[in-house]
């Protein structure tokens, strides 16, 4: 497991950090579970590794607690829908590009106070990917 991108730091660090590329297996069931709250979230492609070594690839659209917890996925493949129960899930890995990495209103605002300071113009929005 790696924790290079572990979702639990200060959230001080957050407009700053993203989970793409973390792996969680289950060797730690509450890092798991963290990971499938975050997959929850994420705005790019999540691979669901199962015990018997299967995995599903996609977007996760959905996820359960609970007695019947399961993660739900839109697969990269076809988009056709999968579900993963939460029994059934032994490795999370954040596989897909972050597409909302740096497109918050703090990066927006860091790069509009970037572009007045250099005195360039303000009148449009700063494209994101500069």
């Amino acid at each position: 497991m790696s924790d290079e991108h572990d979702p639990s730091e200060s959230e001080a660090e957050e407009v700053d950090r993203t989970v793409e590329g973390w792996d969680v297996d289950d060797g730690d069931p509450e890092a798991l579970w963290r990971a499938v709250e975050e997959a929850a979230d994420y705005r790019g492609d999540v691979t669901v590794y199962k015990p018997d070594g299967s995995c599903e690839e996609g977007y996760v659209f959905d996820y359960r607690g609970g007695e019947k917890a399961r993660l739900r996925l839109l697969r990269k493949a076809d988009n056709s829908r999968a579900t993963v129960p939460w029994a059934e899930t032994k490795r999370i890995v954040f596989s897909g590009k972050d597409t909302a990495f740096g497109r918050s209103w703090d990066a927006w605002m860091r790069k509009y106070e970037k572009l007045k300071a250099e005195g360039k113009p303000t009148d449009r929005y700063p494209q994101m990917d500069e």
